[in-house]
């Protein structure tokens, strides 16, 4: 009999990395497992998507202060469905750990906690964050990163061995296209795909472009997000409206689309895990630029794949963005390079091979006892 396996997704509104892996993982995992989901964010998008792909949701209300109740619903949950193992996808899911003794737990932690790009108040957010996972660290029997600098780093934060901490990078199915020297050098297209806030840098994307108005381009910035309004004041105060274009959140399809007709995709973002838009680019054999914060070095090897530039210096972005424009060979070979990457380091299968050896390996510790 197959065994049952929750995913728990608190996420606020919309649909971004966190909830396309965990997506990944059941499709891929729904053979071997019976799949169920928990929502507890308000998260109607993703509540949408789990019912599309037909797998049983439950949608619980859940907040820190209201943790204790929360884990009992879910527990009430888990006997229904018969679970035998729950993966948590959010840091802030630390205390419905506490509370939930009888089933193993697994919980996947996407971002790192502390960068000096962002401000005090991101900081302080993140030291709550991880008092709560201090707390509630003996509850959650392993854990996942998205890179080997988050593995290292949480487990000194939480002073817990390191063989408690996977990094397991994001990964993806190579997509079917092929690049030519000739298609390249006719795309103009920058695109930059995110949730519109501070901490994604964009304005330093608008105020790089409006030092490039001589090169021939055009920009689709995909998302939207609490900073939109504040970007297209950015945008129209330096008169680049014609140029610059917001398409607000677009199905995965269409997302796709755009990026297979882009030069490059550009995220200066300040503060990152391992973002699947940079990964969809790179399987598109698009080059992208990023910047040097946390570990993103890992996923964009210098010069390899693509471009890292400093976080919040719109100048050095705007030279790495020339380099890409002007130069069709670099472009090519690095989205060449990136689309190698994503056949091997970061496929698909070794993320699903490495979070299931951590299941079963938990699994047959419960059946032991």
């Amino acid at each position: 009999m197959k065994r049952g396996l929750l995913f728990f997704s608190s996420h606020y509104p919309g649909v971004g990395g966190g909830e396309t892996y965990l997506f990944e993982l059941a499709k891929s995992l729904d053979s071997e497992f019976r799949i169920y989901f928990a929502e507890a964010g308000g998260n109607d998008t993703v509540a949408s998507w789990i019912s599309e792909l037909g797998y049983p949701l439950a949608r619980l209300r859940y907040s820190l202060l209201g943790a204790r109740k929360a884990a009992m619903q879910l527990k009430a949950v888990c006997e229904q469905w018969d679970i035998d193992l729950i993966h948590l996808n959010n840091r802030r899911d630390a205390f419905l750990a506490y509370y939930l003794p009888e089933r193993p737990k697994v919980m996947t932690i996407h971002t790192n906690f502390f960068a000096s790009a962002l401000g005090l108040s991101h900081n302080m957010r993140s030291l709550a964050m991880l008092a709560a996972l201090r707390i509630a660290r003996d509850s959650i029997q392993e854990y996942i990163t998205v890179t080997r600098y988050g593995a290292a780093r949480l487990s000194g934060l939480l002073g817990i061995p390191i063989q408690r901490v996977h990094p397991i990078y994001n990964g993806l199915h190579p997509m079917r296209t092929t690049v030519n020297l000739a298609q390249m050098a006719r795309r103009r297209l920058i695109c930059s795909i995110a949730n519109l806030s501070r901490n994604k840098g964009l304005e330093f994307l608008i105020r790089a472009l409006a030092l490039l108005s001589e090169l021939p381009w055009e920009c689709q910035i995909v998302g939207d997000g609490s900073d939109r309004a504040r970007l297209e004041s950015l945008v129209h105060r330096h008169q680049l409206q014609s140029r610059i274009h917001f398409t607000g959140t677009l199905p995965r399809e269409q997302v796709f689309e755009i990026l297979a007709h882009s030069r490059m995709m550009v995220l200066p973002t300040l503060y990152e895990g391992f973002p699947y838009s940079l990964l969809e680019a790179m399987s598109l054999g698009v080059p992208v630029i990023t910047t040097r914060v946390l570990g993103l070095p890992e996923i964009i090897p210098e010069g390899k794949n693509g471009i890292l530039v400093n976080p919040c210096e719109a100048h050095g972005l705007a030279d790495a963005i020339h380099v890409l424009l002007t130069h069709d060979d670099l472009a090519l070979s690095m989205g060449r390079e990136g689309r190698r990457l994503v056949e091997t380091r970061f496929s698909l299968e070794q993320m699903i091979g490495q979070t299931r050896d951590i299941y079963e390996e938990l699994l047959r510790e419960r059946k032991a006892q």
